[in-house]
């Protein structure tokens, strides 16, 4: 099963890349479940999204994005059996996630996955902020596919695009107390950077640490600093390489999660890895290959790489199939 549901705004509609289906009917609220902040000026909405029969052995992966604005943001799956929570993001160090007894889904830091069919599921997102998302632009996004697929990939396009136009990280580079933590913000600086001006690699870490799980890897936050940076974006989990070729037709990059184990993917910086993040910004269906700029080498100048297309597929797409969705910049931004 694959099913994918975007809402959002007109402006959202320019400003992300891939089709949106329609809007949210949003309600506002007193409080939130897990309010952090106390202030009374801020603004509460919540929105309740169906969903399709999720059979077992799957994915769900929810992302909010909204600009111009500071928010906190929490999702929850409602079941017949439990209503299974996901913690707020920022969240804070003091939070402490609500019991739940949910026999049909696991938790994770930012998706779920299914253990048995599910019938009837409810996404509920709950957004606190200075402003509500009905004066904002800002995007939904629910993708859903099974959590492990053994099958061919196949590329579907030539389109590369220039390493030269990408300031180029080295996550290597970094304080080594955190240098093998930070893969997946060094790639988002990377990604940026293709379309604007470059954002400060630093401030970009920090925006990604996670106080709550202490790591900087949680992909709500990735999408979190790209709104801040005036990007729309989301977290999606593809099945094929359909929408990524239409991503590196339109001149846009992506960041996508990938594992492997030894001997899986010829000529990566590290032997195997249970989760890392780098940037695809393009594929060549002559040579069968996957171009990257991968954070884990050690000096920018080994960061530009090219993967076996068949060896990458499975590393990316047969696992979750996770990616950094960005969108180009706002008007006001020129390429450089």
């Amino acid at each position: 099963m694959q099913f994918t549901l975007r809402l959002g705004d007109p402006q959202s509609t320019i400003h992300y890349p891939l089709p949106i289906h329609g809007g949210a009917d949003w309600e506002s609220r007193s409080a939130p479940p897990n309010a952090s902040t106390g202030n009374d000026k801020e603004f509460v909405s919540t929105t309740s999204l169906q969903l399709p029969e999720i059979p077992p052995d799957h994915i769900v992966v929810p992302s909010y994005c909204q600009h111009a604005s500071k928010y906190q943001f929490e999702f929850s799956l409602a079941t017949d059996q439990a209503l299974c929570h996901l913690h707020p993001f920022p969240t804070p160090q003091s939070y402490e996630p609500p019991a739940t007894n949910a026999e049909t889904v696991t938790p994770k830091i930012d998706c779920w996955h299914s253990k048995t069919k599910i019938s009837g599921a409810k996404l509920r997102l709950w957004v606190t902020g200075d402003r509500p998302p009905t004066s904002a632009s800002h995007l939904i996004t629910i993708t859903v596919r099974p959590l492990e697929l053994n099958e061919p990939f196949k590329l579907q396009t030539d389109a590369c695009l220039p390493s030269e136009r990408t300031t180029l990280y080295s996550q290597m580079q970094a304080d080594a107390s955190i240098a093998n933590r930070i893969c997946s913000p060094t790639a988002l600086a990377m990604a940026m950077s293709y379309w604007a001006p470059k954002p400060n690699w630093q401030h970009t870490v920090e925006a990604c640490y996670d106080p709550y799980t202490r790591a900087y890897g949680a992909w709500p936050l990735a999408v979190m600093c790209a709104a801040a940076h005036e990007r729309m974006a989301a977290v999606e989990a593809f099945s094929d390489w359909a929408s990524a070729a239409s991503l590196l037709e339109a001149g846009l990059p992506f960041v996508a999660s990938i594992r492997w184990k030894d001997g899986e993917l010829d000529g990566a910086p590290r032997q195997h890895s249970a989760g890392h993040l780098v940037v695809v910004r393009g594929s060549d269906l002559n040579n069968d290959k996957v171009h990257v700029l991968d954070p884990a080498a050690a000096s920018t100048e080994e960061v530009v790489r090219e993967y076996p297309a068949e060896q990458f597929s499975k590393a990316w797409l047969g696992y979750r199939g996770a990616a950094y969705i960005i969108g180009p910049p706002q008007p006001s931004h020129s390429p450089h």
